[in-house]
């Protein structure tokens, strides 16, 4: 091998390196600040699957009950809803078990965790992470909301609110299930929701 084949295998210079390496920094950069992107994605997805799998177990009741479940006298429950509260017959009837009582609590949003038996107080606010409305009629030509994301208030988002049990899952909107099986996420621009898909009043209807 002649010294002239050995200084042409050389490696990288200095400036190489440092070009290098400043494009994989540019690169993991971009690469991490998607991560809270890709997150929240993942997070509405889960909570869209939550709703739909609720969806089956309120359907299960109404099927054998003939109504949305309720714990208020039928000549009362329909003046205002009675919010998630409302929601203890699932558990009471076996329907909503111990086992998907986590259907109850969005990802990523500070709840109190149910216990072992949970009895009808700890339908609350604390412990649920949806609004619910045990008034709407499954046959409305105006597709009422049944369930939503928690923080819901006659269309609007308390963003600025510390209340761990009404401060909204997301910043950008809800999702919601509607009478007729849709699920679907209602963006909101500075915590008022979009009227293009449900009237203001009906909002009003989800109680937490």
């Amino acid at each position: 091998m002649t010294a002239t084949s050995i200084q042409k295998r050389r490696g990288f210079t200095l400036i190489e390196l440092l070009v290098v390496m400043s494009i994989i920094g540019i690169l993991a950069s971009l690469g991490l600040a998607g991560i809270p992107i890709i997150r929240e994605q993942v997070r509405r997805i889960k909570s869209q699957d939550n709703l739909r799998n609720m969806r089956i177990i309120l359907m299960n009741y109404v099927t054998m009950y003939g109504s949305l479940p309720s714990v208020q006298p039928k000549h009362t429950r329909y003046e205002r809803g009675g919010g998630v509260r409302d929601l203890w017959p699932l558990y009471q009837t076996g329907l909503l078990n111990k086992d998907n009582l986590k259907l109850l609590q969005p990802p990523g949003v500070s709840l109190i965790p149910f216990s072992s038996n949970p009895t009808i107080d700890e339908f609350d606010k604390n412990h649920i992470g949806y609004a619910y409305n045990s008034t709407a009629n499954l046959d409305d030509p105006e597709n009422p909301p049944i369930m939503s994301e928690q923080g819901v208030s006659t269309g609007v988002l308390d963003l600025q609110g510390t209340d761990i049990g009404r401060k909204p899952v997301f910043k950008n909107g809800v999702n919601v299930l509607f009478a007729d099986g849709t699920i679907e996420f209602i963006p909101a621009v500075n915590g008022r929701l979009s009227t293009t898909k449900i009237k203001p009043e009906m909002w009003a209807k989800l109680l937490d």
